[in-house]
């Protein structure tokens, strides 16, 4: 009976599947490259692109948006409103138009990684193999670049190729140690593997900085708590 219970509660908590995550938003950078002309003296503008960024990482992405709509407006040539505009949109679940955005970075910044890594993992869908034919290229580019190899290592897990997803992913924590995004990734692949002595490892790890305050990623921590009960 007891077995029959776990049974049906593995069935029902597992994980979120990694198929199934949506596209990684990495965060914003600092700084990005104005093109053009410098607004860094309109106190009004620099002081409405911090009230929009600030709307962003809120998790405010209506408001974000409207913001940057609003500078965009004014200036459709600064790359830090229109990352901000293209993150916003691709939270909101406006694929079409984050797309939009992030091609108008790229032809005015064409090295820019964060635009590359936010594109490929809005089309993984799309043609899986295409975004990793791609991103190896951006690798081969960036190879110390933790981001674009944890995309890449996601890349390969949608396609279903866990030990590729894995090789990438534990370059891409050996490259950013502790990064949450990168743990958590590696803990689910580790899970569809079936190593689940690593996994919980993993997950422990990830709700051990989460209570430490260290914890630089919002996950789903409630279900990494019920995982690691069903893996106990």
């Amino acid at each position: 009976m007891r077995a029959k219970n776990r049974a049906a509660t593995d069935k029902g908590l597992r994980v979120t599947d990694i198929l199934a995550t949506p596209a990684q938003v990495r965060p914003l950078p600092t700084q990005y490259l104005v093109v053009h002309r410098d607004y860094s003296t309109d106190s009004s503008y620099e002081s409405r692109l911090s009230s929009a960024r600030r709307a962003l990482s809120d998790g405010h992405y209506a408001a974000a948006l409207g913001l940057f709509d609003d500078l965009f407006h004014r200036n459709t040539t600064d790359l830090r409103v229109l990352m901000g505009r293209a993150v916003a949109l691709q939270r909101l679940g406006e694929t079409g138009a984050a797309l939009d955005t992030y091609k108008r970075i790229l032809k005015l910044d064409p090295e820019s990684v964060s635009a590359m890594t936010n594109t490929l993992g809005l089309i993984k869908g799309e043609n899986t193999q295409s975004a990793i034919d791609a991103m190896q290229k951006l690798r081969h580019l960036y190879p110390a670049n933790a981001a674009v190899t944890a995309q890449l290592g996601m890349l390969y897990g949608v396609s279903g190729d866990y030990s590729n997803a894995l090789k990438y992913l534990d370059m891409a924590d050996a490259l950013e140690p502790g990064d949450g995004v990168i743990l958590y990734n590696r803990a689910v692949v580790y899970d569809h593997l079936g190593k689940t002595s690593r996994a919980a490892e993993l997950y422990r790890r990830i709700l051990d900085l989460a209570s430490e305050g260290a914890l630089n990623a919002s996950l789903p921590l409630d279900d990494i708590r019920q995982r690691l009960s069903t893996l106990r």
